[in-house]
Formats: C-alpha cells, sequence, structure tokens
C-alpha cells in the first residue's frame, strides 16, 4: 500500500505521509549513535512491493525508524551503501512534512569496516543540519530502489550530535570523517614514500580514464613541495624541463612566476605518442586544462629534447592568470598507457601584453622556437600513418584524431568543388604509403555535398566527415544507403563489393573541415570516390538511395540478384498484389496505378496519375476492384480494368490508412489516423461503388485501429486494435503506458465483435487472411509472426492461443499471403525477405538486402512465385522452392527426423555477418557487444547442411550411454560437474555433479547438461555410425549463422531486447525463485527456474529453438579472441590450436546482456556445467 500511495499520489503528498506513518509500525527501529560512540551499522533487507494490477512494475521499498537520544535539538549525519546508484530516499518527521534529496556525495572508494560491500556498490553521504532532528520525535526514513528489481540489501548507519558541533554543507571528506570513515582518496604523508604514494593513487585513478581532477589537489597536498620544479619564465627563450613520472601514467611538476604582474601561461611539450591530459592546479579556486591547443608531427625541435618521430603540443591559457608569488602545479596524465619520460618548455607572457599567442607560429616564437613555413611531405605521411593507426583501434572520436587532421589538412587536397558530379578517383596508395587518405573539405556553409565511396574492402573500409567541434560521422550509413556487389562504369571494383552514398548540408551535417578514407585492419586501401557540391536545395538534400545515385549520375547494375530481373520500370514500386496467376497491380512513386505482365514487367494497363505517391492498399481478388491511397489524402476505388469508381476524402493530417473489401466486394471498411496518433479511432464503412459512407463504429476512447483486413467474399472483418484503457489493462505505472494488443471479428452484417485474441503489449501492425477465409496472420511490431485458424475452425485454436508462432523480422514493413494461406511472405524496413511454410512452420527461403533494396513484395495466389520491386526500379521474381517429398531427406528443405528422435533442419548454403558492430548500432543496449566479436565480417556458409531444431536431450543422450557403456568426463575425472548452487552467487564444483544429477530434476525431453566437449563429440562419433552419416558439432560460424535465423540483427528477430521474454530461458524470476542471490535477473518471468524442455519457446526464423538461452553450447572450433581478424571468410574453421573451445548460446543462470546470437564464451574441452550441453549438426553429401 505505502508503495501504490508512492506511485500514484507522489512522495511529497499528505496522504502518502499519512500512509507511511500507519505503516511505520512494522519497521526496524535503529538508534543512532550520539556524540562519540562507535558507530554501528545494520543491513536492511528491501523487500520487493508489487503494484497494483498484474501490469504494474515492482521495486524494491522499505525503511527503518529513529529517534534522538538528545534532550535538545541535533543535527543528523547518515550513510547508506547499496548496490545500485539509483536508490532513492526520504526522512518524514512526525508532523508530515517529507524532506530528503539534499545535495549528497556518493563514492565507489570508500570501505566500511566489516561491512561485506560489493565492488560495485554505490555510499551515500548525508547531513541534516541546522538542529532538524527534535528530541522524542519519532522519524522514518524510507528508501526506494529501482523499478523491476528484486530484494536489495542496503547498509546504513546513523549518527546524532547537538546542532552546531560541526560547520553545516560538509564536503564528502568531513562527513566521511564523521561517519568514522576513510574517505578513498586518502590523506598521505609528507615523505619520498607518501610522494610515490600519492602519484601511484593519481595513475590509477587517471588510468581509468576518470579524470577526477576535483581530488588531485587533495591528495598531492602534504606533498607538494617534493615534487619537481620547473622553471617559468618570461624570457623568449625558456628552458626545457625533463618530467619523469613517479607513477606509471601521472607526472606532476611545480613552478612559481618570476614576473611583478599577473600574467599568462604558454608552453610545449614533446612525445613520442600520444597527446597526454593535462591541467593547471592553481593554489585555490578551480583546476582549468588546456584552452587554445596546437599539434605538430615530427616537430624539428632541438635533437636533446625531441626524437624523429615525435608529436609536439602547442598550448596557451588565456583566461587564467598565473598570480605573482603563487605556486602552481601542472599535471600530466596518459589513459593510454605508460607515461614515458617527456619534456616540457613553460613561458609566460604579462598580461599587459595586447594580444596573446593564438597559432602554433605564435606559440612557438614565445618559446624561442622557430618552425618552418610550410610541412614537409615526410611529416604529412607520418601524420597519415597516424591516423591510419587510430582508425584501426577505433579511436577516431578523441582530440588526438582531430588534432592530427588539423595538422594536415592546410595540405590536403579539395574534396568536391564544382556542382557537376566528378569523375571516380581512385584511392590506391602503394604499398609504404600510409593506407588513409584525406581530403579538405572547402565549402559554404550553405552547400550540399553528395558522395559516393565504392570498395572491395567491404566491412573492412572506414570512413567519415570530421567536424570542427571533433564529432566524426560516416562509416555508419543506414543499410538504405549501402548497396552490396554492384557494377559501376569506369570502375574496376571486384566482384565482391560494397557501394556507400550519403549526404548533408554543410552547416548541418557535414559541416566538417577534413574528409577521410581509410583501410581498418592490415587492408591496402582500395577504393573509388566520386562526389559533387552544390548550393542546397530548397526541399532539402536527396532523400533516398536513387535519388542520391541520381545526383551522383550513378546507373546501377546488380552483380548478384537475390531472383530473376523481370524489367526496369519508369518508377519505385511501393505496394504491390497479384490480381492472379499473370497479372500482377502495383502503385508507385509517379501516382500512377499499374497492372504489370509478370513474365516481362510490362504494363497491361494504367491509371490516370494521382498527386504524388499511390499505395495500394486492398485488392477484392473475386471482383478484382483496388482501393488505392494518394498522396492528396484520396482513395479511390478501381475496377479491374483500372476505371475509377468511387473516391473517398481522407483527413489531410493522416499519416496511416486501411481498408479492406467485405461482402463480396461491394463494401469497403477502413479507418485513418487521427491528427495525435498515428493510428485511427473510428471504423467506417462505405459502399464501395459510390463512395458513400454507410456507417462508423468507435471502439472506445482509448482503442486504437492498427491495421484492418477482410475475411472471404461475405465472411467477417478482422481489425487489430491496441488498447489502452484502463478498464482493460488495470493501472499504470508512471514510466509506460501499457496496452493491450486486440484482434477482433466483427460480424459482417451487424458489425459487432464475435471473437477475441487479446495480448498484452502486441501491437499487430499487419493482418492478412488467405482467400478461401480459413486463416488469419498477424505480423507484430516485434517481428513475430502468427496465425489463427477461421471457422469453420476456431480463432483461438481452442486454448486462446493462436496455432503457430515464429520469428520474422525487425521492424515489418509488408506481408503477402498466397490463396490457400500455406505460404506466407514478409519484408522488414532494412529490405530483408522471408517466405514460411506455414502449416510446418519452417523457413522456405530467405533474402538479405543484397544491393538494391527491396519496398515492396508480393506472393502468387498458389505460392510458388514471388515478386519484388526494389528502390533502383526494377522489378525481380524468385521461385520458391516447393516442399518436397522425404524420400531424399538430404535433397529438401524440411525436418528430417533420425532414429534415436533427433529432429534436423535443412538450412542452405548463404551469407551473414558475423560479429557485432559497434555498440552504437544498439543505443538501449550498449553493453551487448565485446572485443572478441569485432570485427563484424560477412562470412559465407558455402554448403548446405543440417542442425538439430532442439539441444540434445537427456533421452537422446542415455540412449548413447547405454548402448555403449560410456562414462562421461564428470564421471571419471573424480571433480565432477560444477552447479550454481542455491543461495550462492558463483559456480561450485561437486563429485556428485553429472548428467544424471545435473543439480536439479530434469526430464527426458530437457537438454542434457554436464557434458563435455569430448563427451559431445563421443556421442556424435556414435551416431554417425548408427545411422550411417557424417554428425558433428557444429563450427562457431555455422552456429551463429543457424541462430540469427536470416537476420542481422542484435537478436533472431530484432535488436529489441524484450524478444528474450518469449524466446530465451534465461536468468529472470523463474530462476530468482530457485536461487536468491541471483541479483542479476531480469524482471520476466517465464516458469522455468532452471532448464526448459526443448521448444518450450518461440523457434527463430529457421525453426530453430533455444539457439539463445536453456543452456550453452559446445562449438567445434578452438577459441581465440582475435580470431576475427584473421580468419578466413568462406567456411571459416576457427583456430588450428589453442587452450579452450568455443561455447555459443547463453544458459538459463546467465544475465540477458550475454544472450544474443554474436555473444561468444570459451571452456576447456573436459570442463562440465550443470549450464553447458550441445547440439549436432548432421553434413550433407555431394550429390
Amino acid at each position: 500500500m505505502v508503495r501504490q500511495h508512492y506511485e500514484a499520489q507522489g512522495s511529497r503528498s499528505a496522504p502518502f505521509a499519512a500512509t507511511l506513518r500507519k505503516a511505520s509500525r512494522h519497521l526496524d527501529d535503529i538508534p543512532p549513535a550520539s556524540g562519540d560512540e562507535p558507530l554501528q551499522w545494520r543491513k536492511i533487507t528491501l523487500p520487493e512491493v508489487p503494484g497494483a494490477g498484474e501490469e504494474a512494475v515492482s521495486r524494491p521499498f522499505g525503511g527503518f525508524r529513529f529517534r534522538s537520544p538528545l534532550s535538545e535539538p541535533a543535527d543528523l549525519y547518515w550513510a547508506f551503501s547499496g548496490t545500485d546508484s539509483d536508490v532513492r530516499w526520504y526522512i518524514l518527521p512526525d508532523q508530515g512534512t517529507m524532506e530528503g534529496f539534499k545535495d549528497f556525495d556518493l563514492d565507489w572508494r570508500v570501505q566500511i569496516p566489516e561491512v561485506p560491500l560489493i565492488r560495485d556498490n554505490t555510499l551515500y553521504l548525508q547531513e541534516l543540519s541546522g538542529g532538524a532532528i527534535l528530541p522524542g520525535r519519532e522519524y522514518i526514513i524510507w528508501l526506494a530502489g529501482p523499478r523491476g528489481r528484486p530484494a536489495i540489501d542496503v547498509h546504513c548507519a546513523l549518527r546524532i550530535v547537538p546542532a552546531g558541533t560541526h560547520r553545516p554543507d560538509a564536503d564528502a571528506v568531513e562527513l566521511a570523517r564523521h561517519l568514522d570513515l576513510t574517505y578513498g582518496y586518502q590523506t598521505f604523508p609528507d615523505t619520498p614514500e607518501g610522494l610515490l604514494a600519492a602519484t601511484a593513487s593519481l595513475s590509477e585513478l587517471y588510468g581509468e580514464d576518470v579524470a577526477r581532477i576535483d581530488v588531485t589537489r587533495r591528495i598531492l597536498q602534504p606533498v607538494l613541495h617534493r615534487l619537481p620544479q620547473a622553471e617559468v619564465t618570461a624570457d623568449r627563450r625558456p628552458p626545457w624541463t625533463r618530467v619523469a613520472s613517479l607513477a606509471p601514467k601521472f607526472a606532476a611538476l611545480r613552478f612559481r612566476s618570476n614576473l611583478k604582474v599577473p600574467a599568462r601561461l604558454v608552453l610545449a611539450y614533446v612525445v613520442e605518442q600520444e597527446p597526454l591530459r593535462w591541467g593547471l592546479l592553481p593554489p585555490d579556486g578551480y583546476p582549468t586544462g588546456s584552452v587554445t591547443t596546437h599539434l605538430e608531427v615530427n616537430c624539428p625541435l632541438p635533437e636533446t629534447v625531441a626524437p624523429a618521430e615525435n608529436l609536439a603540443v602547442f598550448a596557451t591559457l588565456p583566461h587564467d592568470a598565473i598570480l605573482p608569488g603563487q605556486e602552481y602545479v601542472l599535471w600530466f596524465s596518459s589513459p593510454w598507457g605508460i607515461l614515458p619520460p617527456f619534456d616540457v618548455s613553460l613561458g609566460l607572457i604579462a598580461e599587459t601584453d595586447e594580444s596573446l599567442p593564438a597559432t602554433t607560429a605564435e606559440i612557438a616564437r614565445t618559446l624561442g622556437l622557430s618552425l618552418p613555413e610550410s610541412v614537409s611531405p615526410d611529416r604529412i605521411a607520418a601524420a597519415l600513418r597516424r591516423c591510419q593507426s587510430l582508425v584501426r583501434e577505433e579511436r577516431t572520436e578523441g582530440l588526438t584524431f582531430r588534432w592530427l587532421l588539423d595538422f594536415v589538412r592546410p595540405s590536403l587536397p579539395p574534396l568536391f568543388e564544382s556542382e557537376k558530379p566528378s569523375s571516380w578517383s581512385a584511392l590506391r596508395p602503394g604499398p609504404d604509403e600510409p593506407q588513409f587518405a584525406a581530403f579538405r573539405v572547402d565549402v559554404p556553409e550553405s552547400s550540399q555535398l553528395i558522395c559516393g565511396l565504392a570498395s572491395g574492402l567491404k566491412d573492412d573500409l572506414r570512413w567519415g566527415f570530421v567536424e570542427e567541434a571533433g564529432h566524426v560521422w560516416g562509416n555508419a550509413a543506414s543499410a538504405e544507403m549501402i548497396r552490396h556487389d554492384v557494377r559501376l562504369e569506369g570502375v574496376a571494383l571486384p566482384e565482391t563489393n560494397t557501394l556507400l552514398l550519403e549526404s548533408g548540408v554543410a552547416g548541418s551535417g557535414p559541416r566538417g573541415r577534413v574528409f577521410f578514407v581509410s583501410a581498418a585492419r592490415d587492408n591496402r586501401l582500395e577504393a573509388w570516390l566520386k562526389g559533387t557540391a552544390s548550393p542546397a536545395p530548397a526541399g532539402g538534400p536527396p532523400r533516398d538511395f536513387a535519388e542520391t545515385a541520381k545526383h551522383l549520375g550513378l546507373h546501377l547494375e546488380r552483380a548478384v540478384p537475390f531472383g530473376k530481373r523481370v524489367a526496369t520500370l519508369e518508377t519505385s514500386l511501393l505496394e504491390m498484389s497479384f490480381l492472379n496467376p499473370r497479372e500482377l497491380a502495383a502503385s508507385g512513386a509517379d501516382g500512377v496505378l499499374r497492372v504489370l505482365d509478370i513474365q516481362t514487367g510490362k504494363a497491361v494497363r494504367e491509371s490516370a496519375a494521382a498527386p504524388g505517391e499511390t499505395r495500394i492498399t486492398d485488392i477484392d481478388r473475386t471482383g478484382g476492384r483496388i482501393v488505392v491511397r494518394d498522396s492528396g489524402m484520396v482513395a479511390t476505388v478501381y475496377d479491374a480494368s483500372l476505371q475509377p469508381l468511387s473516391s473517398i476524402p481522407l483527413s489531410s493530417t493522416s499519416r496511416h490508412t486501411a481498408f479492406a473489401f467485405f461482402h463480396g466486394g461491394e463494401r469497403l471498411a477502413g479507418f485513418f489516423s487521427t491528427p495525435r496518433s498515428v493510428y485511427g479511432q473510428e471504423l467506417s464503412v462505405w459502399n464501395a461503388g459510390t463512395g458513400e459512407l454507410l456507417e462508423s463504429r468507435r471502439f472506445g476512447s482509448e482503442a486504437y485501429l492498427v491495421d484492418v483486413c477482410g475475411t472471404s467474399a461475405h465472411g467477417p472483418l478482422v481489425v487489430s486494435l491496441m488498447d489502452r484503457s484502463a478498464s482493460t489493462v488495470g493501472s499504470r505505472t508512471d514510466d509506460e503506458r501499457r496496452f493491450l494488443g486486440r484482434i477482433s471479428f466483427l460480424d459482417a452484417q451487424t458489425f459487432e465483435e464475435t471473437r477475441i485474441f487479446a495480448e498484452p503489449g502486441a501491437v499487430w501492425t499487419h493482418c492478412r487472411t488467405s482467400a478461401d477465409g480459413t486463416r488469419l496472420f498477424g505480423l507484430e511490431d516485434t517481428g513475430l509472426l502468427r496465425w489463427w485458424a477461421i471457422p469453420p475452425g476456431d480463432l483461438t485454436g481452442g486454448a486462446g492461443q493462436p496455432l503457430g508462432t515464429f520469428i520474422s523480422l525487425e521492424q515489418p514493413k509488408g506481408m503477402s499471403v498466397s490463396a490457400d494461406g500455406r505460404v506466407v511472405a514478409t519484408l522488414a524496413q532494412r529490405g530483408a525477405i522471408q517466405v514460411w511454410d506455414v502449416a510446418r512452420a519452417r523457413l522456405l527461403a530467405w533474402w538479405m538486402p543484397d544491393g538494391a533494396l527491396p519496398t515492396s513484395l508480393a506472393l502468387s495466389p498458389d505460392g510458388r512465385t514471388l515478386a519484388i520491386g526494389s528502390d533502383d526500379q526494377q522489378l525481380w521474381t524468385a521461385e520458391i522452392p516447393v516442399p518436397l517429398e522425404e524420400a531424399n531427406p538430404d535433397a529438401c528443405f524440411g525436418v528430417l527426423t533420425d532414429s534415436i528422435g533427433v529432429q534436423l533442419v535443412h538450412l542452405p548454403a548463404g551469407r551473414f555477418p558475423m560479429g557485432s558492430l559497434d555498440s552504437k548500432r544498439y543505443p538501449n543496449n550498449r553493453t551487448m557487444t565485446q572485443p572478441n566479436q569485432k570485427p563484424q565480417r560477412v562470412v559465407t556458409i558455402s554448403k548446405p547442411f543440417r542442425i538439430g531444431a532442439h539441444e540434445i536431450t537427456v533421452g537422446q543422450f542415455r540412449k548413447f550411454v547405454e548402448a555403449t557403456g560410456y562414462k562421461t568426463s564428470a564421471e571419471t575425472s573424480g571433480r565432477g560437474g560444477s552447479h550454481f548452487f542455491p543461495g550462492e552467487k558463483h559456480e561450485r564444483q561437486d563429485v556428485s555433479l553429472t548428467w544424471k544429477n545435473p543439480g536439479f530434476e530434469q526430464a527426458d525431453d530437457h537438454p542434457v547438461v554436464q557434458v563435455s566437449l569430448r563427451d559431445a563429440e563421443a556421442f556424435c562419433t556414435w551416431l554417425s555410425a548408427r545411422e550411417k552419416a557424417k554428425y558433428r558439432l557444429p563450427t562457431e560460424a555455422e552456429w551463429e549463422y543457424a541462430s540469427r535465423g536470416g537476420t542481422d540483427t542484435l537478436l533472431p528477430g530484432g535488436d529489441f531486447v524484450g524478444l528474450l521474454e518469449r524466446t530465451a530461458n534465461v536468468a529472470d524470476r523463474s530462476y530468482l525463485g530457485i536461487n536468491p542471490a541471483a541479483d542479476w535477473t531480469k524482471s520476466w518471468e517465464d516458469g522455468f527456474g532452471n532448464t526448459a524442455p526443448v521448444g518450450s519457446l518461440i523457434p527463430n526464423g529457421f525453426g530453430l529453438y533455444d539457439m539463445i538461452g536453456n543452456v550453452w553450447e559446445w562449438c567445434s572450433d578452438y577459441y581465440d579472441p582475435a580470431y576475427y581478424t584473421y580468419g578466413p571468410a568462406v567456411d571459416p574453421p576457427g583456430p588450428p590450436s589453442g587452450k579452450s573451445h568455443s561455447q555459443r548460446g547463453c544458459g538459463f543462470t546467465f544475465h540477458a546482456s550475454m544472450a544474443y546470437s554474436a555473444f561468444r564464451d570459451h571452456g576447456r574441452a573436459d570442463s562440465a556445467q550443470s549450464v553447458l550441453g550441445f547440439r549436432v549438426v548432421r553434413e550433407i553429401p555431394a550429390p
């Protein structure tokens, strides 16, 4: 109840205060220490307190009571430490007012005696001064943990002192001292050893890239006079001082001004590898760092100062006066590596001087140095080599990269200077030259830049514009602006290649000063560049690939089509649908509706042009009627001869419309979105022949229409709704408005709902039915594809669930269904296509965008032909492989079941992206990439193979043991396996743990665990002999290819981590119920505390179950974290040797951050764990 009042009314409300006071009788008393009494730390468990309604999100919530032991007004000092920085607190005096969220300090380095804190704890230090704690009154402190977390432990301590004992507004150091704590950044003794300890502490701090300059003076203060002293003078040739670090990553020196007036500091320092962090510590006030900084590469300085290969940094501090007689500290740090000795020269300029040096040459002259007027080619090449190194280390976002490009910019050739597209320029440095090219961007701020970059390096190419602020953009073009395997006139591209296009307006997009191209890793740069610079048009830069290519004068021919090219059309196709087996209705960007011959692509019939784009929204196959929406916000109904029958005006603010024919094509149902929503709220019915509005229906004030479709000539309508009504869902939380996804059948005569399927949080963006009205398909925005039977069947499948569910594609864009409902095709926003055999729930065919981007698709009535329209105005057709009989199981797509019940799914040869992109690809899941998954590269699986639909089960493994008498590694090693025992956070080995006793109960349909790599290989050898076919473990490449299920996303189905709830058995509340010590679990609950029976959750796009979650799976490869940098791109077999073997897929005890297709783990070949099993591959012999 306390938590519910807090969520509903706010923490400062009087009802909440009253509720908390009533609940206080259930809280523990914590006596505070008074005066100098020893502090007592108490552990308080904040239990998980759920909110009202099943949709509410719970949070840990609790508190404690205390009274002042003093007889006078007092001040309160208190601290609490938890495992999360998102812990809220308030103090409630008995008069009912709320206090809290005072200024606080938190740190991860404070150690509490005899309190077992984890390393990543957060300590809050608090004060409530001014005599706020009155004698004899009861006070309550409550704490609330982050939402969605289970119960957490918090350690608390309080001290009460008479008011005014200590000064108010104490800083963190004083607060810690009042609570008997030693602040993490401690004070060091004034000894030589103290100096070493202090600088070592700062070295560790700055080496972690923390840069906490606020504590630097505090640490150095006692040992300041022991720092080396530099001579600083206003002379025109100040001396150079050698700085030797006292600690690996930190150095400092002190100086005083020899002037009698305030002055400004000018400095130069020379290093060999990387510029340093540096800053100035004044005697008081705020520390500061460099303001104006310039960098020189291989600067010609005295030999005693600078080696031949060097970086010289020149800087000024124009805003901070160096006062006479005061001592200053200049500090340097290197977060990139060990800080070697270096030289620094310091100069002063009196404040009375009229101007301060601003350029590199001016700063150098101030220090008595003379730099050459021009930069030699050797120095330019050295700078470009350094840039290339930073690109290969993925460090282009730092200041070093920007400073290097600033240094070379005046010597660079211009990028584009003409409005006319340039010719293709070859970027082919020699083998001894830097594999890095850069260009100067000299265009007015209002100019439009358009460029194309082609290369055979594909994923090994890095490029971008560097803005003046140092930000690098480029090399992350959206999939819509990338094409693979193209042919370009006049460019000798290899067959495997990539073309990237980019456009922007200087001042908003590429307003940078330098454009660069580089080869990643050890590749040689081989690329071609083309572009144009022109005044920005009123309509902005080009919007898509085709328009951008047109600006560059590109005529593309794809080298590797995803089907048979039928014709080049006059426009890009936006929507398509078959009228009959030979004719395809298509709407496009030019406003014309066409009927195309599917064999030739020629237009058989055309409509008059409508304003802007046209999009087909439904076709009535019984009467051949077509309804089309155009950009003029009019829906037009055509007959089969493309003669207009009626027009229906739409709202001018509509962003989304949907229509469906019913009642034999005589009526048209539909909706258009409201001004405030992307969805509609009112379903209307028109006479399709006249456009007359017949009736309308609303589904509630908070029910929004998403899609509508018909079922058969006189069958019911189907609508998809998103219902936010509280009466349907229950109370909503503050941070998430939950809703109910609803699919409803409407009687064709009465317009009333006859059946409903509902699921919380589902948005069915696309609904389609088979032409015979027997099947309904719903495609969720998360990528789940589901289907139901329609009368005479039952919509709910008899149990309120769809009859089939499988993962389709992330961000669905379109869907097409064959006439009989046996085949369904889906299209994703990024262009990926999947074609499913519905009855067998298996993938018949799939394509990734491999050149032009598919924009629309349509299945022929028999489901054997797929028509595809692409953004380069091409029409393609692809033949769908029809399922064959199982007489020759290795020659067909489908599932083969062997003699012990292993189901093996046929996977065709193909290409896929192996590994992870940079974490920026996943804005909500930034931790979901690891160095051993990079660089991502395109890998080819050259041969088809079969892989287990499930992990090998306990029952299947038992048949192997009974047939051979085999003993597993856990049984023969004398050590047993390992397991997360209840109440423990770490795995522990126990001799009793084997596949027969894994640490929990398992039935025969659970995945076998506690098996080593040797055990898995022995099983494959036995099964190969039994089945007379080659069985083995999958390679890492085969495993990831299978796991992705035809996608290129984080998970098989999208980048949305919430998909795991329905597709992967990972650590969640169900596991927390088994192991209360697991504080890493997710907030959902799948009902499986340990392993789940195989096939319990939703399969991926290839029909494979538990590729993510349930148990980790052995792969045949040796493990090498750097293998992706040198392994072959075709059928990579893994390293030739190693100390461990690869494991994939995540297990039920592990955090969801490891549960994605590219995650790699490894273990010894003889290790056995309760979360480790395997699945098998069956090779397909060559024909």
